[in-house]
């Protein structure tokens, strides 16, 4: 193998190594945004006091799912988030 060679193979093993690294750092903040989000439900919740079942109630999401998103341990798409948002009177802004 060349010195030229070499170099190439050790070119496409960095770019394969930082696309890794990037895909892992991006489902690491994925999931510590998940776990922020659930947190701070949590907390407006408990500050409305409601239960996780009253909150489910108010946003036709079934309990559990609830204490999924409160631990962080589920993805959700954007209506469930403004479902959440608007449950527990908290204003969005872009």
């Amino acid at each position: 193998m060349t010195s030229k060679e070499s170099f190439e193979r050790l070119r496409e093993a960095e770019a394969r190594l930082k696309k890794w690294d990037t895909g892992i750092m991006r489902e690491i903040d994925a999931k510590q945004l998940s776990m922020d989000y659930g947190r701070r439900v949590r907390e407006l919740r408990k500050e409305k006091n409601l239960t996780q079942r009253q909150l489910s109630e108010i946003t036709g999401l079934k309990r559990e799912y609830i204490s999924l998103i409160e631990h962080g341990r589920t993805d959700m798409q954007l209506s469930t988030f403004l479902k959440i948002a608007n449950a527990l009177d908290v204003q969005i802004s872009m």
